[in-house]
């Protein structure tokens, strides 16, 4: 017990040191998109599966005016085709946040259902496409997950637009 509490200590003054090196962390390597990693890590901790993740990284990235005034895509939607087609929200921060989520190995967050993409497939960059190229089951749960998390944030940025 005493080591475990010691351990947190550690990672909390590891966190909110003003010096550490591993103050802003890109979400995915190459993004060049960058955010405090105790943000990251509290945002991880507060989110239980990867869509709710999705947007409360949408909500840190984008202000209100971006979420209301743009679509996911900017293409025109079947159901409503009297409504104006808003523009597309920015692809760069819009693609690295979808690709934050595809990467997360298992039991990295409170998942629900954390048995998406097992933890074997990653590595330290991040999701390993040539381990599970030929295995369709794998494949079949990543495409399910992509769904998932593009309908939950086109979902949201209706829901903000609805808000104006």
């Amino acid at each position: 017990m005493r080591a475990k509490y010691l351990e947190l200590k550690r990672k909390y003054h590891e966190l909110t040191d003003e010096s550490s090196p591993h103050k802003l962390v890109e979400l995915v390597p190459g993004s060049h998109l960058k955010m405090k990693k105790s943000e990251l890590e509290r945002l991880k901790t507060i989110s239980k599966q990867p869509t709710n993740f999705a947007r409360n990284l949408f909500r840190h990235f984008f202000t209100f005016e971006e979420l209301s005034t743009h679509s996911l895509f900017g293409v025109k939607c079947n159901a409503n085709r009297d409504t104006p087609v808003l523009p597309a929200i920015d692809s760069v921060k819009r693609d690295t946040i979808m690709r934050k989520c595809k990467m997360l190995p298992a039991g990295n967050l409170n998942l629900s259902y954390s048995f998406l993409i097992p933890e074997f497939i990653f590595n330290d960059a991040g999701y390993d496409d040539d381990k599970c190229f030929n295995n369709k089951e794998l494949q079949a749960r990543k495409k399910s997950l992509k769904r998932e998390v593009t309908k939950t944030l086109s979902d949201f940025l209706r829901e903000e637009h609805r808000k104006v």
